[in-house]
């Protein structure tokens, strides 16, 4: 761990100005093609949460000059877009309303590890109708995790988020967590778990995640508006 903790100490990055790398992978950047491979979580009893492989889908990025990045599918269809603190902006092809906004990162400094801060509150869709979502949030050096970029496996570090809170809708309230890994190197969340607990906060009701599993860099076009496996 004090090697990884060292060797985020020295160089730069857009995210975290003090950071340096052992392995050189460029930002993610305006026409690369990025698969994210979507998980499910399973639980069997009060048992530790297990996200299992489920779809992938395959997008080309557009990178704007404020940041903002938009994930498209061939056909031209945005399927999601973040600003360049990896707020959600747009889903679906629509753009998300402020008030619905996960304001993931920290308002008033940059992200780097040892941080706590309270999320903005925002609105979420819930099975049952809509509803709140309270967070507070606290970073630390995360894992390394391994990519295919350009066809050849490399490794990234990352800075983990984990969120913690309550969400309200219906007349009831239970709790969420959040789990990021965000790589200053590729500038990009590179996974993402979700999970709802029941009244008791030891067993799930449901849970959902995505990872980065390849990066193409280059000026790419996808090939189809959607991969499944």
């Amino acid at each position: 761990m004090s090697k990884i903790i060292l060797s985020l100490i020295a160089a730069t990055s857009l995210l975290l100005p003090s950071i340096s790398f052992a392995q050189e992978v460029a930002q993610l950047a305006n026409g690369n093609t990025i698969t994210i491979q979507t998980t499910a979580a399973q639980q069997v009893g009060n048992g530790p949460v297990v996200f299992v492989p489920n779809k992938t889908y395959t997008y080309r990025v557009t990178v704007k000059e404020n940041g903002d990045r938009e994930f498209v599918r061939a056909d031209g269809f945005v399927n999601h877009g973040t600003d360049k603190n990896f707020t959600p902006i747009i889903w679906q092809n629509k753009s998300i309303n402020e008030k619905w906004r996960f304001k993931r990162l920290p308002q008033d400094k940059p992200l780097q590890p040892g941080m706590t801060w309270k999320v903005p509150d925002f609105r979420v869709s819930t099975s049952c109708g809509n509803g709140s979502a309270e967070l507070t949030a606290v970073s630390e050096v995360g894992p390394e995790v391994s990519l295919t970029i350009d066809g050849k496996i490399s490794k990234v570090t990352t800075i983990q988020i984990n969120y913690q809170g309550t969400v309200s809708a219906c007349g009831a309230s239970w709790k969420r967590t959040y789990e990021f890994l965000i790589s200053p190197q590729l500038n990009e969340i590179v996974s993402q778990k979700q999970i709802n607990y029941t009244a008791g906060n030891s067993i799930i009701y449901d849970g959902d995640g995505w990872l980065v599993a390849t990066v193409q860099t280059g000026d790419t076009k996808v090939a189809e508006a959607l991969t499944a496996k």
